[in-house]
């Protein structure tokens, strides 16, 4: 099987991209436009991604051997270094202490 054809899945007659190819594509796109105010949604939707999704480690793993692009290294340095996307993104987070917790909680389910 062509490796791209598992990056897509069938629903109501569309082909749609799966949540791990796509979470790769905006990590990808995220560090080329970092410093862009696009590279900031784009992390909040990486963080969403990852906070809402249980993603397949296994296919994202796949997918970072053979493209040798560091995907869980850079998510953890998205959670690290986030601050105003945690706030804008997960209002329930707005205090200091939630969004500490829920970085720690991040980390530990990508570490």
């Amino acid at each position: 099987m062509f490796f791209f054809e598992k990056w897509f899945k069938k629903i109501d007659g569309f082909r749609v991209i799966l949540p791990e190819p796509f979470l790769i594509l905006k990590l990808k796109a995220e560090e080329d436009r970092s410093r862009t105010i696009k590279g900031f949604k784009d992390r909040i939707d990486i963080l969403a991604l990852i906070y809402k999704l249980d993603l397949n480690q296994k296919f994202l793993s796949e997918v970072e051997k053979r493209y040798k692009f560091g995907v869980k290294n850079r998510i953890l340095e998205i959670i690290k270094t986030a601050n105003e996307e945690f706030k804008y993104f997960f209002p329930e987070w707005q205090n200091l202490r939630s969004v500490k917790k829920l970085k720690l909680e991040l980390l530990k389910k990508w570490s």
